[in-house]
């Protein structure tokens, strides 16, 4: 997402990790050991009350709540492998899992009015490809979304959806280690999901971050309270110095609850959803596990109540239209019978992030690449779980409103249109550039004014836009399931985003940090 650590640098001190590993051994079993029953192949029945399509965020929080019914049994199908047990360590999120094979690795088709500095115009979509999902390689950051987004669903017909409705649902969720926040009613800490402060909110650039937004009158302590506007410190989804992904945080339980009603299946590719074309009602899912040791084969499985598709943004529709279920021309095209009529994969929607890079001679302000990598603070996480390894390098989110837009779409004041992320290191070796951001090569010597800027200390400023009119789509290449979808988010094909990216740059110009 923002930085790149070499990974080379990461593998080379993973022997340092043995004794943290040891020394927290008894509080978080390693992944192999965890979630549910996990089988292969033929340890599968062929019959299931629930069938989950997905073990990211969604999927895992729907097939453990499901599993609580001990009468009814599910199956849940990760087409990614087990989480590995070095992504547990946040420090791992700056060298970027995203880009690797536990990433989906989409990218999108040529954009025309986006991506001039990137190899082909596209930009690259990450996507979780392992149990847990998106949550098992993020930048661990817990941010629950405006309220008034849930309202507006509401309002569109999703009832049960509004704020107020919703609330109680993410207290449950919660397991918050903040007892101011926990003071405020708006927050639980009974729950699975383990959330802590990050642990950097001491550190030099977010004593100087935060002092200039008090000073305007833009300090906000919780980005998950009763307002999001303004700089807050940011909360991370982790334990004892441990990422706390979907995974650790519902799946585990259900293994250690001995839930031998719950069948977890990974490297389990989902070809297609089986729908009876006469009553038009899915019946069962084909999978194949693809794991470099069992034989392919196609496998069927049936459910008696539901099919739950939690495969995500690009994947979901995808399947959807590998069934059958789509727009009639698109189903032709690639010669797949039609069976229920419905725009699926139109309407996709994503914002585009704007990074903009300080470096600077103050090795008191963000990290370098010689901090990154050394031995002290790798030795101090491998000890006790603390330090720079311990925690996102995201260190606040500021929200704004912007008046004008208010006006024109009729949302309150307190309804940001813009999120910044302020991100304490700016390190870009030149090859992370290229494979994690897909830059350009010839356009690397312009992210920076020289290239010893790129190990040197300093910061990330990234707006973006919350609610970007443009729309694209999601298609398929073709009728092969193991082929990735068309991916065409069509960025900043409507004017008006454009000018909203230009309003959050001059945002951050009225909040410049005032100590130097």
């Amino acid at each position: 997402m923002f930085t790149g650590l070499p990974m080379q640098a990461v593998l080379g001190v993973a022997a340092l990790f043995a004794a943290r590993i040891t020394y927290w051994g008894s509080q978080l079993r390693a992944p192999s050991q965890s979630a549910g029953q996990f089988i292969a192949g033929n340890g599968t029945t062929d019959s299931y009350d629930f069938i989950v399509v997905g073990a990211g965020t969604t999927g895992c929080v729907v097939a453990s709540r499901l599993a609580e019914h001990k009468q009814w049994r599910i199956l849940l199908l990760e087409a990614g492998p087990d989480e590995m047990f070095s992504h547990t360590f946040p420090m791992v999120q700056i060298a970027d899992p995203q880009a690797t094979f536990l990433d989906w690795n989409f990218t999108t088709v040529p954009q025309t009015h986006s991506g001039a500095g990137l190899n082909g115009r596209r930009n690259l979509m990450s996507a979780g490809r392992v149990m847990g999902g998106t949550s098992s390689i993020n930048h661990l950051l817990y941010i629950r979304g405006n309220r008034e987004d849930y309202n507006i669903w509401s309002r569109e017909g999703a009832d049960g959806w509004n704020w107020k409705e919703v609330l109680p649902y993410f207290i449950r969720a919660e397991n918050n280690q903040n007892d101011d926040l926990l003071k405020t009613g708006l927050h639980g800490h009974k729950g699975p999901l383990r959330i802590e402060d990050n642990p950097n909110q001491d550190i030099y650039l977010a004593d100087l971050l935060f002092e200039a937004a008090k000073e305007s009158n833009l300090y906000n302590a919780d980005s998950n309270g009763e307002s999001q506007l303004g700089f807050a410190p940011t909360q991370i989804n982790a334990f004892r110095g441990y990422r706390w992904s979907a995974a650790t945080a519902y799946l585990r339980p259900s293994k250690q609850k001995h839930r031998s009603n719950l069948h977890v299946i990974s490297n389990a590719q989902v070809t297609r959803i089986v729908v009876d074309p006469e009553t038009k009602k899915a019946t069962g899912v084909e999978f194949m596990v693809v794991d470099g040791v069992t034989p392919p084969a196609l496998r069927l499985v049936t459910a008696k109540k539901e099919i739950i598709l939690s495969a995500g943004a690009m994947n979901s529709p995808k399947l959807l239209l590998l069934s059958g279920i789509g727009p009639k021309d698109e189903l032709e095209k690639h010669k797949i019978p039609q069976l229920v009529d419905l725009p699926v994969g139109q309407n996709l929607q994503d914002h585009l992030q704007v990074q903009m890079v300080f470096t600077t001679n103050d090795t008191r302000v963000g990290l370098s690449m010689e901090q990154l990598t050394n031995p002290a603070g790798i030795s101090q996480y491998a000890t006790n779980g603390t330090g720079v390894f311990s925690e996102s390098n995201v260190i606040s989110f500021g929200f704004f409103h912007i008046p004008e837009l208010g006006r024109l779409d009729g949302t309150p004041p307190t309804f940001p249109h813009i999120q910044t992320a302020i991100v304490n290191t700016a390190v870009y070796p030149p090859e992370e550039l290229i494979l994690r951001q897909n830059l350009a090569p010839e356009t690397v010597p312009l992210y920076y004014t020289n290239t010893e800027n790129m190990l040197k200390s300093g910061f990330i400023i990234s707006p973006l836009f919350l609610h970007p009119k443009s729309t694209g789509t999601v298609t398929l290449s073709d009728a092969n399931p193991m082929s990735p979808p068309i991916i065409d988010p069509k960025f900043l094909s409507v004017e008006d985003d454009v000018k909203v990216y230009a309003k959050g740059k001059y945002c951050h110009n009225q909040t410049e940090l005032k100590r130097t």
